[in-house]
Parts: C-alpha cells; sequence; structure tokens
C-alpha cells in the first residue's frame, strides 16, 4: 500500500480529528495539555508490510501526557509541546505519530504497548509483527471512541454516564464532581464516522481489540464496519482459576480483513500469559491466535 497516496486520503481526516480536539479540550476531563492522537507508530512502515496489523483501544490514555503524580509529560511525542504552543501542523502531527516507537528517548507508553507485544510473540510461528520495526511486518495503534486522552479513562467515564445510580457511579461521581458535568458535550467519534473512515483509509488485514463485549459491539457491529462481516465459534481457555478467557474472531473475506477480539483482565489484552507464567495457558492460547491465522489464510 503506497504511503503517500495513504496520507493523501488521510489529510482531510486529520484535520477533522483536529477540528475534534480544538472544539473539546478544554472540557476538564481532556488531559490538557496534550494533543489528539490518531495512530501510534510508524505509518510508512506500517503501509509497506506484507501484512497490516493493527491494535485497538478506548482512547489515549492520561499517561500519554502525564507523569503518575498528574504533572505534565510531553516528551512522548516528538513535536507535542510545538503544536500546543504554535496550533495546528499537519507535518508535525504525522511525524510526532510516525516517530512514537522509535526509540527510548520517545519513551512510549510500554505498560500498554508491550502487552501486545506478547499477543504478537503468540503469532510468532505464523507472522513476525511488531510495533517496534524489528520484524517483518510493523504494527501500528488507534482509538475507537476518541483520539483524545483523558482522566478518568473512557470505560469509566462511560460508566458514570450510562449507569448514574451504580455504586461505582456513586463512587466516580464524588471523584470527578466537575468533570461530570462536562461529559453530555463529549461526543464519540464512532459517532461522528472518524473512526470507520479511519480504517477505511488504513485497510489493516488483522486487527486486535480486547474489551468487554459491549465495547466490541459499539464500534465494530452496531456502527456498521463489520456488518458484513462472517462470525466463527467463540473459543476459550480455561485459567486454573476455573475462569474462561473468551476469544472470538470475524472475517471480512471481500476484504480480506480478520477481527481477534477478546476480553480485557488483569491488566492484560487477551489476559495473556508470558514464558514465565504460562504453561499450559500460554501454549493454549498460542495455539488458539494460530489458527485464527491459519483459517484467515484460507481465504
Amino acid at each position: 500500500m503506497d504511503y503517500n497516496a495513504t496520507l493523501s486520503k488521510l489529510s482531510g481526516l486529520i484535520d477533522s480529528y483536529w477540528e475534534d480536539y480544538v472544539e473539546h479540550k478544554n472540557l476538564s476531563f481532556v488531559v490538557n495539555p496534550s494533543i489528539p492522537v490518531i495512530w501510534f507508530g510508524n505509518l510508512e512502515a506500517y503501509c509497506n508490510s506484507e501484512v497490516r496489523v493493527v491494535t485497538i483501544g478506548l482512547n489515549p490514555s492520561n499517561l500519554e501526557f502525564q507523569n503518575k503524580n498528574g504533572s505534565s509529560k510531553l516528551s512522548r511525542f516528538r513535536y507535542a509541546k510545538q503544536l500546543i504552543e504554535k496550533g495546528y501542523n499537519e507535518t508535525l502531527l504525522i511525524e510526532s505519530y510516525n516517530k512514537y516507537f522509535d526509540n527510548e528517548e520517545q519513551d512510549p507508553y510500554k505498560g500498554w504497548f508491550n502487552s501486545y507485544e506478547k499477543v504478537f510473540d503468540c503469532l510468532s510461528d505464523r507472522l513476525s509483527v511488531s510495533y517496534y520495526g524489528k520484524k517483518n511486518n510493523t504494527a501500528i495503534h488507534i482509538d475507537c471512541q476518541s483520539a483524545l486522552a483523558t482522566k478518568p479513562t473512557w470505560s469509566k467515564l462511560k460508566k458514570v454516564f450510562e449507569a448514574p445510580m451504580g455504586a461505582d457511579a456513586k463512587k466516580l461521581k464524588q471523584e470527578y464532581p466537575t468533570e461530570l458535568k462536562d461529559i453530555t458535550k463529549f461526543p464519540t467519534i464512532i459517532k461522528d464516522k472518524l473512526f470507520e473512515e479511519l480504517l477505511a483509509h488504513l485497510k489493516p488485514h488483522i486487527m486486535f481489540f480486547s474489551q468487554s463485549e459491549e465495547e466490541y459491539l459499539d464500534p465494530f457491529i452496531n456502527n456498521g464496519f463489520l456488518k458484513d462481516s462472517k462470525p466463527y465459534p467463540t473459543k476459550f481457555i480455561r485459567e486454573k482459576q476455573k475462569k474462561l478467557k473468551r476469544i472470538g474472531y470475524r472475517v471480512r473475506s471481500n476484504q480480506k480483513q480478520l477481527l481477534i477480539f477478546g476480553e480485557y483482565y488483569a491488566n492484560q489484552p487477551f489476559g495473556i500469559k508470558t514464558k514465565s507464567d504460562g504453561g499450559e495457558e500460554m501454549r493454549r492460547q498460542r495455539e488458539i491466535f494460530n489458527d485464527m491465522i491459519d483459517d484467515f489464510n484460507k481465504w
């Protein structure tokens, strides 16, 4: 896929994401200062990959722009400070995204992204992929609900908004009283079709999404992107504690696209295990992911 042609198609969409940022950046729960993050990673290397892989979250973590103590941190994106101070510059914005995983100086949020590297390791028998450009294929990350970093996280904001009488919601209301006054002003990029258009331009072959079933249905099924996809049987992994880990997938064979989805828990996408703690469970995870890739490659 041609990188320059892809950038040309994305140009108007990038403008729309920036306009969304300008409209909502001063809401109390949006991290300030920050910039919108449309993608994380080297888009050029992604476009040049034989297999294009995208991981998908809900929205950027506040830790992309803050230290754990809440102080500002803009070093993860090379030109974030300049963009915040001087305003929109498409070239600098794209460069900031593309350089995110380049080196230690950029300090990518490894607590999140290295978890997905463990998922990629499970695919190593079938697919060589990494965010960091060290494999045959380069992955990028995008978010389906918003390109804006929020505090509290998207899932907590949504919980408060949709379940105002729940115990968790009451606790959050006490913790974030000002933020809750603003939440009704904060539309998702799904409703504006920005996420759907972004995926259409990126044309990924394989997508990974690890959240609750409700979060999976919203961007992919209810809003149209995968309405024409075919679901395949859900597979399960049973932990020692008897908890079932659910992993499923859908295929758009006419577009040569595979979505692998599963629950997020134990602070890990797909609850993925590592070599040190995996044993039989890790072997089963690897087997399931590789079976999905094998099935996909048949089409």
